[in-house]
Formats: C-alpha cells, structure tokens, sequence
C-alpha cells in the first residue's frame, strides 16, 4: 500500500538515508499520485541530496495537488534559494506565510532571503563603482574602504527549520562544528530550550513553546558537521500544523492500519 511505502520513506528519512527515502517516496507516489504529502516529503529528501531542480519540480506538483499548502510553499522556496533565486525563494516562504501564520520559520527565512538581496545588491553596487571608477586619479576615491559583507547574525535569526513524522519532530539548527562541551539543551513536555556557545563568545538561544507534546525520554540530539539535529518523540500520532503555538484543537491523526490522516474536531 502507498501509506505503507510513505512510512518506510520517512523511516528512512530520519535515519538518513535520503536516496532510500526517495524510492520509497517514488513507490508510494507510483500507487496514489494524488497524495501531496508524497511529493512533499520527497522535494525535502531531494534537497537533502542536492537536487534541488527535482525538488521544486515536487513541489509545484504538491501544489497542484494542494494549491494553499504551505509546506508545498516551503519547499519550493528551501529549493529555490540553495539554487541561488533568492527573489523567487523570499516570495514562496511569503505565500507559505499567508497559508500558516503559526509557521514562526518561514519569518526566519524570508529574513535570510533578504540578507542575501542585500549582500548581491551590496556586491553588485561595489562592482559598479569598480567599473566607473577604474580610470579614477583621485587617491581618496582610491583608498574608499569597499562595504563588507554581512554573515548571517547568530542569536533569533540564525536559520532553524523542522519537518516531522508520524512518529517524532526532527528541529535543526544550522550552526557548524558544534561540540558537546559548548552544547547545552532543556526539553519538557512543552519546551525546547536551546544555548550554544558561539566562536565569538557570544551564545545562540533558542526557546520554542512546543504546539503539542513530546516524550522527553525518547528524544535525542545530535552535533554534526553542519548543523545541530534534535529529535523529538511524539507523544501521539498527530499531524503538527506548526512548531510552536495553542494546541491545534483540528488535530490529523495517523491511523495505524492505513497510515493516512484522519480530521478530528474537538468541541469545548
């Protein structure tokens, strides 16, 4: 069955195996063409892996399928701007915006998207003033400090995003080489709280009020590379509509047998 496939494909996706994930995605996708989420899941595997084309090709399908799906609109942009369209990127996290309010990282990268803007427009005045000025005499023009570059700003804009399973919320946190020494974090029931100590000698924070509740004892972290990854244990088998937020009371489960959504409404 296609839930079946999906399962095994987000399975793989936490545990890393992006090409794997993939195929199971594209089994899943074979047998129900119509599920956006297949597509979904997969343009994040394909951005996992680089290919970044595929993954807005699976996207604008998601979004014919759903077209006010904001997660659709996440991916398109996440593509988007690994592929350098910065313009492009900030407008689809923007749309994303207008389909989940609640959706505090689409804000954080329609913020980095316009850092970029700046830093080519930046580069592309400096340019310009290289290339009207090269015949320049004029020693102060001459010795005219150029503008540097601004790094993204640790702190509340530095780029965290989150994707989710049946099973667990997987947070990432895009800071490099970060060791268990300068690494320190307090999960609740309903709380993430984050500090990293940075190179600079300043600290990152990041405090999230979790929509819905996790299983401490069963969430992990993990410092690579590249980044810092939190895996969260869902205390039950709910569709998050967003990171943090009320407890969304229109809750999706997964249903064991089939491994499809089902729409609860909560009266009271």
């Amino acid at each position: 069955m296609a839930a079946e496939w999906f399962s095994r494909g987000n399975e793989a996706f936490v545990d890393e195996n992006y090409d794997e994930a993939i195929k199971f995605y594209c089994e899943a996708i074979n047998l129900e063409p119509k599920h956006h989420d297949f597509y979904i899941n997969r343009a994040k595997g394909y951005i996992k892996l680089d290919k970044y084309e595929e993954a807005v090709r699976d996207a604008d399908d998601a979004l014919k399928i759903s077209p006010k799906n904001s997660k659709a609109f996440h991916r398109k942009g996440e593509a988007y701007f690994h592929l350098g369209k910065f313009h492009k990127a900030r407008q689809c996290f923007i749309d994303g915006q207008t389909m989940n309010v609640n959706d505090k990282s689409l804000q954080t990268w329609i913020s980095q998207c316009e850092l970029k803007m700046s830093s080519q427009n930046l580069e592309n005045q400096d340019k310009g003033e290289s290339e009207s000025g090269a015949g320049a005499t004029d020693d102060t023009h001459s010795q005219t400090t150029q503008p540097a570059l601004v790094d993204m700003p640790t702190g509340a804009k530095t780029r965290y995003d989150w994707y989710q399973t049946e099973t667990h919320v997987i947070v990432t946190i895009l800071i490099k080489q970060v060791t268990k020494e300068d690494f320190s974090m307090d999960l609740q029931d309903k709380s993430l709280s984050v500090t990293i100590k940075m190179a600079m000698g300043s600290d990152y924070f990041l405090e999230l009020n979790l929509q819905h509740p996790v299983i401490s004892d069963e969430s992990s972290s993990k410092l690579l590379n590249s980044k810092v990854e939190i895996k969260l244990k869902k205390l039950e088998a709910i569709r998050w509509s967003s990171l943090e937020g009320e407890y969304d009371v229109n809750v999706k489960y997964f249903t064991p047998a089939s491994g499809k959504l089902l729409q609860v409404h909560y009266n009271g």
